[in-house]
C-alpha cells in the first residue's frame, strides 16, 4: 500500500516537473514564525507515516502543512493532491473532494492535473475528466503527466456509463487540440481509431475516412480496425488506399516508432525507453530479430546506472528476452529474464509483470518444474503487486505447466475456479483450456468474448493467424487447435456476426495469442 502512495506521488512529481517553477518558492517568514519544513521533510514525513500504516496521522500533518499559506500555491497544491490519497485509504470521500477542492483554489493547473490523475480513486470520476479536458482545453504543459492509459480509462468509465457522446466529445476535444502523447513515450493513434469508431456509430463515415487517412498508423491498429465490423464503414478505403498494406503499415510502424523517439528524447529517459520499446516491437513485428536485437541492447546500454529500475527499462528487458526468443537464442532470453527478476518488487512494483512472463516463458519451453516455481513466486512473493488478472497468467501457466508433468488432477483444481470467473482474464483462462485440450470450453470462451464489446478484438485476434518466429514451443503445438476451433460452424457464426479473421504475414505479440 505505501509502495502505491509513492508511486503516485512519483506520477505527481513528473507532471509538476513540466511547470517551470522560477521565482521565489517562500514567503518571507516573519521573526516570530517557526521555520518552514522544507518540502523533501514533507515528503519524508508521508512516507515513514504511510510505510507504518499510521493514515489519519499522516492526515493531520499533511493538512497542517498543506494549510501553511507561507508556502508557495503549487506546493500547497501538491501536498492536497497526496492528501486526498490518503483519504481514499480511510474511505472518506467527503475528505477527498474537500483536499482537490483546496488544491484547486491553492493552484488551478496543478489542481486540475491531480484531480484527473487520481480518476481511480474518486467518488467523482466525471469530474475528474472535467479537470482533464481543462488540461487539454487550456493547453496545460502538465497534460504529457497524463498517461494514454488513463484516457483509456476515461473511455471506458463513459462506455459502461452508457455515455459514448461524453467519450465522443473528449477524444474529439483532445485531437483538435493536436495532441501528441504522454511523457513515458505513448502515442495517441488507438484514440484516434477510437474516434472514427464512434463517428462511424454516429453515421459520419466522411469524417471517419478523413480521420484514419490523415493519422499515420502501423499494422497493430489496421488489423484490428480490418477485423471488427464496428470499422466496416472504413473496410473499403482500408483495402484500397496504397498505403495500407502490410509491408507499407511494418515501414509506417518503424518510422512513428523512430519519431517517438526524438520526441521523447527532450522529455527525459522513460519517456525515451518507452519510444525505443516501440521501437524494438516494430523491428519483431517485421520478422528482423537482429535488429530488434540491437536496438533493445543498445537502448539498455545507453541508460545511466540512476535510471534503470523504471518501468520501461524492463519492459525493453522483457522484450530483448522475446527478441532472442525470435533469433532462436532461447537460453538467452530465460537468461536475462531470470536476472531481471532478480530485482526488489518494494522499489520497482512494475517488476511483477516481469515475474508472469517468466514463469510463462519457462512454461513455453518446457521447462515445466521451474514454470511452476516461477508461478508461485508471483503468486506468493508478489502478493499485493500482482493484479487479479495478473495472476490468472501466473495460474494458467501453472496449469499449462502441471498438464506436461501428468499432474491432471492437480491442474484441473486450479482450472475449475478459472473457468468460473473467466472474465477476469479470458486471454488467460482460454489458454488454459487450450492446454488441457478443453476444446468445448475453449470454444465457448471465444464465443463468449466475440459477444462482448470489451472483448471481441482480441478474440478476433487470438483466431486469426499470424507469423512465428524462433523455434516451436508449447505455445506454438496450441495454436493447431485454435485453428480446429475457428473452423467450427458455432465459432464462425460468432465472427461473422462482429467482424472478420485475417491470416497474416507477420508476427503479433502477446495480447493477441490466445
Amino acid at each position: 500500500m505505501a509502495m502505491q502512495l509513492k508511486t503516485m506521488r512519483a506520477a505527481f512529481l513528473a507532471g509538476i516537473m513540466a511547470l517551470s517553477l522560477a521565482g521565489p518558492v517562500l514567503a518571507a517568514p516573519q521573526a516570530d514564525d517557526k521555520p518552514l519544513p522544507p518540502l523533501q521533510t514533507v515528503w519524508h514525513r508521508y512516507d515513514t507515516l504511510t510505510d507504518a500504516g499510521k493514515y489519519q496521522q499522516a492526515l493531520k500533518e499533511m493538512t497542517a502543512f498543506a494549510a501553511d499559506t507561507r508556502r508557495a500555491g503549487r506546493e500547497r497544491a501538491r501536498i492536497y493532491g497526496m492528501t486526498a490519497v490518503l483519504c481514499t485509504k480511510v474511505k472518506d470521500d467527503a475528505c477527498f473532494r474537500t483536499n482537490i477542492a483546496n488544491a484547486l483554489k491553492a493552484d488551478l493547473q496543478v489542481g486540475h492535473f491531480m484531480d484527473a490523475l487520481l480518476f481511480s480513486d474518486s467518488p467523482d470520476k466525471d469530474q475528474a475528466i472535467e479537470s482533464f479536458l481543462w488540461l487539454v482545453q487550456n493547453k496545460s504543459s502538465m497534460l504529457g503527466g497524463i498517461s494514454v492509459r488513463k484516457i483509456w480509462q476515461y473511455l471506458r468509465h463513459f462506455e459502461k456509463a452508457k455515455h459514448e457522446d461524453k467519450a465522443y466529445t473528449l477524444l474529439k476535444i483532445l485531437h483538435d487540440s493536436g495532441y501528441t502523447g504522454d511523457n513515458k513515450g505513448a502515442t495517441p493513434e488507438y484514440l484516434w481509431f477510437e474516434l472514427a469508431r464512434l463517428q462511424l456509430k454516429r453515421g459520419d463515415t466522411a469524417a471517419a475516412k478523413a480521420l484514419i487517412q490523415h493519422t499515420q498508423f502501423g499494422a497493430d491498429a489496421y488489423i484490428r480496425a480490418w477485423q471488427d465490423r464496428d470499422y466496416e464503414g472504413l473496410w473499403p478505403t482500408l483495402e484500397k488506399d496504397p498505403r495500407f498494406t502490410p509491408d507499407k503499415l511494418l515501414d509506417t510502424e518503424l518510422k512513428l516508432a523512430a519519431l517517438d523517439q526524438a520526441r521523447a528524447q527532450k522529455e527525459g529517459w522513460e519517456s525515451w525507453l518507452g519510444a525505443r520499446l516501440g521501437l524494438v516491437q516494430a523491428y519483431r513485428a517485421a520478422d528482423n530479430a537482429e535488429e530488434a536485437v540491437m536496438a533493445a541492447e543498445q537502448t539498455l546500454d545507453a541508460v545511466p546506472d540512476a535510471d534503470r529500475k523504471s518501468e520501461n527499462y524492463y519492459w525493453v528487458q522483457n522484450e530483448l528476452a522475446y527478441a532472442y526468443e525470435d533469433a532462436g537464442r532461447v537460453d538467452d532470453a530465460l537468461t536475462l529474464m531470470a536476472s531481471v527478476i532478480k530485482g526488489d518488487l518494494k522499489t520497482s512494483p512494475s517488476l511483477i509483470n516481469q515475474y508472469i512472463n517468466y514463469g510463462e516463458m519457462l512454461w513455453r519451453h518446457g521447462r515445466d518444474e521451474e514454470a511452476l516455481k516461477a508461478a508461485d513466486k508471483t503468486l506468493v512473493d508478489g502478493k499485493g503487486y500482482v493484479s487479479d488478472f495478473g495472476a490468472y497468467w501466473a495460474k494458467a501457466s501453472k496449469v499449462c505447466a502441471l498438464h506436461s508433468l501428468g499432474r491432471a488432477a492437480d491442474a484441473d483444481a486450479i482450472y475449475g475456479p478459472l473457468y468460473k470467473s473467466a472474465k477476469t482474464n479470458y486471454s488467460a483462462v482460454t489458454m488454459a483450456a487450450l492446454c488441457l485440450g478443453r476444446e468445448d470450453d475453449a470454444a465457448t470462451l471465444y464465443k463468449t468474448r466475440l459477444a462482448s464489446e470489451d472483448d471481441r478484438s482480441t478474440a478476433l485476434l487470438a483466431l486469426s493467424r499470424f507469423r512465428t518466429s524462433g523455434k516451436p514451443d508449447e505455445a506454438t503445438k496450441l495454436r493447431a487447435l485454435v485453428d480446429k476451433i475457428a473452423a467450427r460452424p458455432d465459432v464462425q457464426k460468432a465472427v461473422k456476426a462482429v467482424g472478420r479473421l485475417g491470416d497474416w504475414n507477420f508476427a503479433f505479440s502477446y495480447w493477441g495469442e490466445f
